[in-house]
């Protein structure tokens, strides 16, 4: 076993190393999103999602990637913007589409939430600028844009400005600085307006442009054969812009101490930085460091370390049942379970990653019908002559405005576009301004997709990586009289998968597969060493007790003949058996039930003479008030009959509650029962009593009273060794034994002491009827009625005079006689049938027609009439 441990821990040691020096899953930026931010280190921030999570990165002057900051895997990263040495994004979920959230990236490398939006705004922000005066956040709808502003340590942001765009206007982006709001449009122009100021909106002239930023108080523009920044109050101008080669632009802006630009390019499918200077243009390919290169493989290499891990146990799992384990049977089971789990295990990982290649040509399927039916669609309209711009363009919108559909395991967006006829420009979209190229606006992969269908002159599909998701695109040519007037771009973006569903369809059959088989095999396994099995089973059996052994099949072998050898040998025994059961049973008649639990004893065999415990809980005091006149009136068969219902009754009931019966025999006139647990068991134990009484015929049903005390006492057996009793010592209940009888005809069904009273956990109705004590003093206990025994229509009448009832104790035991038995005549025209009140006036008359009040005492029944 050590040794097997000392394998697996190597080689995991080697696998680590072995991870740690491949050069795979680095990441290269190919992903970049479309924002960038440059502190004032001059420091570049970059952000892309890949590898399932995202991803922010500071790129130096130096073009060395020295840091990198993993954030919440559920969000992706839109929106960056710097002021000072602090970082400010906007992030959005990536499984819906719905709310967002503004956090602060500090230079110590924390991350602080600034806002949570919770439904105030319906879109997330299209641009975030950070200067002194706070965050600005600018959102862009169909019709309007809105800047709010919010303080750079958070809180609910505040309108700034809101403008309305004119009729057949589209704004694709906008940003705000320096008090000035910026639109791009659709057709190329920029749209400016300033707060503060009526009328202050202005149309740019020039047009052509394709993309638009802000940052540190600067507006950036950029056109497809230059690119010009400028200040935000001027506005956007024409000037000497920097040539970036033709490449795809995706974003660009100034910031740090040098108010530097920096252009966010792409070439070859690789992110480029362009640092503008005064006098030169520095071109950096961003490169990782060494340490960034190991936190960004940090999530794999937990992923398979695990997955060597539950593998290692696995086969420790095996080697411990093999060497350990002394049946044959389960450690052949457990070797070959262990092998086809991990036959499972690595089926399920390749079906894995084929369901992933699937869902990309799904998507490729999905895009191709997209791209179809919105060809067939668009044939309708007149496409050279609103692509020429001679007509409205606002129906051709609508025919390829997005859609969105959700499936039980996927939710996927549609989007299109049109393109120019050589496919390296946009010509409509929702998304980007008229001019802007392809790859600024879908990628470097994209624009060579486009070029391949101009080339071939056919509709192309490609699915692959964006912002995160996975995307497939269809595009096509448009033709309209023999001639191309464009390009269709169909995007089928798989916003959110049931991974939950995909996994399950992936590594469900194998490991159902793994367990058939496992199944498979223990069966075979096991089928094999059946006799054995059985015999062994019917051996464990005889040493628990059970010696009725069913008829067996087996050889004449010599299992045969020890199986037959077991028979005769297990039919000694029940012999054996019964006659000790008989002896016992026979035993257990004529003693309590519970004595050996009482004394700590294992069983009633184990009880001796001189056997005692102090027993604490609580005590009923049970008789049957109607014994006499059920005597007088059956005969001795019947008498009998009567009693031995009345037991079976107090028997169900003490199985019922955990009643133990204290007494060596069954005495009508007051036996002796203990509640262990909770005095709750005694009134529950007298509920069910009187419920299964009430439903036996009046003449023949049994008048029980229960008297309950909560004390402790000294239980034991006394005799001799022929003849053995149990002892219940307790003057309390002898003392309290003597009242049951002065209950009959009371009316009182269920009586106990004030200590048993507040021994009760669960709510009790009762009413107080007075105390009792013994003549040295010794004992006083006061006494209640339980009124849970009672019916309803009883109990509430109880209640209803129980006011007055005490108040007439009170008098009594004050020896206001007089005005005591005022109120208990009072009771009992409400109540004839209340004894206690009875009682009292009967008392109150004795005691009134005495010289010498009260000398009797003021005990319950303490005279007897």
């Amino acid at each position: 076993m050590r040794r097997a441990v000392g394998v697996l821990v190597i080689l995991g040691v080697l696998l680590t190393v072995l991870l740690l020096a491949l050069p795979t899953g680095l990441p290269e930026l190919s992903n970049a999103e479309k924002t960038l931010a440059v502190t004032e280190d001059q420091t570049v921030y970059l952000t892309e999602s890949t590898s399932g999570s995202s991803w922010i990165y500071g790129v130096k002057d130096d073009g060395s990637v020295q840091k990198a900051y993993a954030q919440d895997s559920s969000f992706r990263i839109t929106l960056l913007s710097a002021y000072g040495n602090d970082v400010y994004f906007v992030q959005t979920p990536q499984l819906t589409e719905e709310g967002w959230q503004l956090l602060c990236l500090r230079e110590d490398g924390t991350t602080e939430l600034l806002y949570e939006e919770t439904g105030d705004f319906p879109v997330s922000p299209e641009a975030v600028s950070v200067s002194p005066s706070g965050i600005d956040l600018t959102f862009l709808t169909d019709k309007k844009v809105s800047v709010y502003r919010m303080e750079l340590s958070g809180g609910e942001p505040v309108q700034l400005l809101e403008t309305e765009l004119a009729e057949g206007e589209i704004a694709v982006s906008a940003v705000f600085a320096e008090d000035r709001l910026f639109c791009l449009l659709s057709d190329g122009r920029v749209r400016s307006s300033r707060t503060g100021e009526q009328n202050s909106e202005t149309l740019q002239e020039a047009e052509g442009f394709t993309l638009l930023s802000a940052s540190q108080g600067s507006v950036w523009a950029y056109r497809q054969e230059t690119g010009t920044a400028c200040s935000g109050s001027i506005g956007i101008q024409n000037g000497s812009g920097v040539e970036v080669n033709g490449q795809a632009v995706l974003y660009g802006g100034r910031g740090g101490a040098k108010g530097q630009t920096v252009v966010v390019s792409v070439e070859n499918g690789s992110t480029v930085l362009l640092r503008i200077g005064d006098a030169d243009v520095r071109r950096q390919t961003p490169e990782a460091s060494f340490l960034v290169r190991m936190q960004f493989k940090a999530s794999g290499l937990i992923f398979l370390l695990t997955t060597y891990a539950v593998c290692a146990a696995l086969i420790l799992f095996t080697v411990f049942l093999c060497t350990r384990m002394h049946r044959l049977a389960v450690r052949v089971t457990a070797c070959c379970i262990c092998l086809l789990l991990v036959a499972a295990g690595v089926s399920g990982t390749i079906s894995w990653v084929d369901a992933q290649g699937q869902s990309g040509q799904l998507l490729e399927t999905q895009a191709a019908s997209a791209g179809k039916i919105r060809e067939d669609i668009l044939e309708e309209l007149d496409l050279t002559s609103i692509l020429a711009g001679n007509a409205d363009q606002a129906e051709l919108r609508r025919l390829i405005a997005p859609l969105e559909m959700e499936t039980e395991e996927q939710y996927v967006s549609f989007r299109a576009s049109v393109l120019t006829a050589e496919g390296d420009t946009v010509q409509i979209s929702d998304r980007a301004a008229a001019g802007s190229p392809v790859a600024s606006v879908y990628g470097e992969e994209v624009r060579a997709l486009a070029q391949s269908a101009v080339t071939q002159d056919m509709a192309m599909q490609q699915s692959l990586e964006c912002g995160g998701k996975t995307c497939a695109y269809d595009i096509r040519p448009l033709y309209r009289y023999g001639e191309k007037v464009g390009m269709l771009v169909s995007q089928v973006v798989l916003v959110r998968t049931d991974y939950a569903n995909m996994l399950g369809r992936s590594f469900l059959p194998p490991f159902w597969s793994a367990l058939l088989a496992s199944v498979a095999v223990a069966f075979l396994t096991f089928t094999m060493m059946r006799p054995l099995r059985r015999l062994a089973s019917r051996v464990s059996r005889i040493s628990e007790g059970d010696f009725n052994l069913v008829p067996l099949r087996t050889a004449s072998d010599e299992v045969g003949d020890m199986w037959q050898s077991l028979r005769e040998m297990s039919v000694s025994l029940r012999i054996k058996d019964y006659e000790t059961n008989a002896t016992v049973h026979s035993f257990y008649r004529f003693v309590p039930r519970g004595l050996d639990r009482l004394l700590n004893r294992a069983s009633i065999m184990e009880t001796s003479l001189g056997d005692m415990a102090n027993v604490t809980g609580t005590v009923g005091i049970l008789s049957i008030q109607n014994r006499d006149e059920l005597r007088a009136g059956l005969d001795d068969s019947g008498f009998l009959g009567f009693l031995s219902d009345s037991y079976s009754l107090i028997d169900h009931q003490m199985e019922r509650h955990e009643g133990t019966l204290l007494s060596s025999g069954f005495d009508p006139e007051g036996m002796e029962i203990l509640f262990q647990k909770s005095p709750d068991q005694g009134v529950a134990f007298s509920l069910g009593l009187l419920g299964e009484s009430n439903g036996m015929a009046r003449e023949q049903a049994p008048d029980f009273f229960l008297l309950l005390h909560s004390t402790s006492f000294l239980y034991g057996l006394v005799g001799t060794e022929q003849r053995t009793f149990s002892l219940l010592s307790s003057s309390e209940i002898a003392f309290l034994h003597s009242f049951s009888k002065h209950f009959k005809g009371t009316g009182v069904r269920v009586a106990a002491t004030e200590a048993c009273l507040k021994a009760m956990t669960q709510p009790c109705a009762s009413r107080y009827i007075g105390f009792v004590s013994s003549e040295d003093g010794k004992y006083r206990y006061k006494l209640h009625q339980i009124l849970e025994g009672c019916s309803d229509l009883e109990k509430s009448m109880y209640l209803s005079y129980d006011e007055k009832f005490q108040k007439g104790i009170s008098l009594f035991c004050q020896n206001d006689f007089y005005l005591a038995r005022n109120l208990f005549s009072a009771i009992l025209k409400l109540n004839p049938s209340d004894g206690i009140a009875r009682w009292y006036l009967f008392a109150c008359e004795h005691y009134f027609n005495q010289n010498d009040p009260g000398s009797e005492g003021y005990n319950l029944f303490g005279i007897q009439g």
